[in-house]
């Protein structure tokens, strides 16, 4: 195998010389950073009030799933409540497990 036989390109050669080109092309447009601009909230987040919704939510007496459909209600109108406050408009989607409307 001669040099000749190396430089000759083949359909191999110029397929991986492209893909080659093609990923080197995305690093580098991958690589540039872009500068983005985070707006600080003028409302601060009150972490108690985080808590407390975290763990009405979380710290249920029974699990949140379709076999307690009385303590996915529960949830459901806590998260209306509470969006009723900071929203004009809220509204319920309901779906159907097993034949029950949930």
């Amino acid at each position: 195998m001669g040099l000749k036989n190396i430089t000759k390109p083949t359909k191999k050669k110029l397929i991986f010389f492209v893909g080659f080109l093609f990923i080197g092309i995305l690093i580098f447009i991958s690589g540039e950073k872009k500068e983005r601009i985070v707006q600080k909230s003028p409302v601060p987040a009150d972490s108690s009030q985080v808590k407390k919704h975290l763990v009405s939510l979380t710290q249920t007496p029974k699990f949140r799933n379709h076999k307690n459909v009385e303590q996915l209600n529960a949830i459901a109108e806590y998260i209306h409540q509470t969006f009723n406050i900071y929203s004009d408009s809220t509204g319920f989607q309901e779906y159907k497990v097993d034949g029950k409307r949930i």
